[in-house]
């Protein structure tokens, strides 16, 4: 179930309103990536207009190596306090089973890399919302804001919940953010479960296996014998251990490159991953 100690699940949808004043935003701190602290409570803002979601057009320009060509993009950018988020969602043509926050593996390369797997994903009926983190690709942030991973997730899990409908979010990392995906939990993002492939055993002066025991949701972490030396993948091991979650050990492979073929046919991992998503709708509907 989602964390019940995050109060921006329920915020995210009212931050993103370009009506609202900046004294509204007030209030709204950072937790610091190295304690974790739990976030402040905010009093409830209502804003005087919906939200408003903006739609760039440069995604596909953009992405264009990455792109399955039947695909329809859903370009976006996402605003909260101090947060400037580029995206890029796809989405089933029915209403969603369930859905996943997409965090990248590389900086430069963004939200780019995941687009493949988004359109397996969506022909599962899964919507995906494909995400560059603060500081990596075209997103923005106050220099205060880029460790708030929790925040910018609870954007992305905002969207998938108030537009595109999903009920279920899981976020998916892939290597950098893979390792990102479990400090956003442990922060307290309003997830219904966490999936880590090939994350480092430690991001950004975090060290995953001290916030092991704050992943209170359902979790998978997957991880290569071959990948890096061999205390990552022991790492990644005890990581599923000490968090209650699943564990998929793999010969070789690294990040996003485990979910599809090079033909865009799933792997095991990528057929894991989305049973995993499936079943974390069905942990929230149970």
């Amino acid at each position: 179930m989602p964390s019940s100690r995050s109060p921006f699940r329920g915020l995210a949808a009212l931050v993103l309103a370009a009506a609202l004043a900046p004294a509204g935003l007030a209030g709204l701190a950072c937790e610091d990536t190295g304690e974790f602290a739990a976030r402040p409570a905010v009093e409830p803002v209502q804003p005087e207009e919906s939200p408003s979601w903006e739609h760039p057009d440069d995604v596909a320009e953009r992405c264009v190596s990455d792109a399955p060509a039947d695909v329809v993009l859903r370009p976006l950018t996402l605003r909260g306090p101090g947060l400037h988020l580029r995206a890029a969602a796809v989405l089933p043509e029915s209403p969603p089973r369930a859905a996943v926050v997409m965090l990248p593996q590389t900086g430069a390369h963004g939200l780019c890399g995941w687009l493949p797997y988004a359109a397996a994903l969506s022909s599962r009926g899964i919507a995906a919302l494909s995400l560059d983190l603060c500081e990596g690709g075209e997103s923005r942030c106050d220099a205060d804001r880029s460790s708030a991973v929790a925040d910018q997730v609870d954007l992305a899990g905002e969207w998938l919940r108030r537009v595109a409908g999903a009920s279920t979010v899981v976020v998916v990392g892939a290597s950098m953010g893979g390792s990102q995906a479990v400090r956003a939990t442990a922060q307290g993002a309003a997830v219904d479960g966490w999936v880590d492939l090939s994350g480092p055993s430690a991001w950004d002066g975090t060290r995953l296996l001290d916030v092991a025991g704050r992943l209170r949701q359902p979790g998978l972490v997957v991880h290569a014998r071959s990948d890096g030396a061999a205390s990552e993948f022991q790492a990644a091991r005890t990581l599923a251990e000490r968090a209650g979650a699943q564990f998929l050990g793999l010969p070789g492979g690294h990040g996003w490159e485990l979910v599809l073929t090079l033909d865009g046919a799933e792997t095991r991992a990528g057929r894991a991953v989305a049973e995993f998503v499936l079943g974390a709708r069905r942990h929230r509907d149970g």
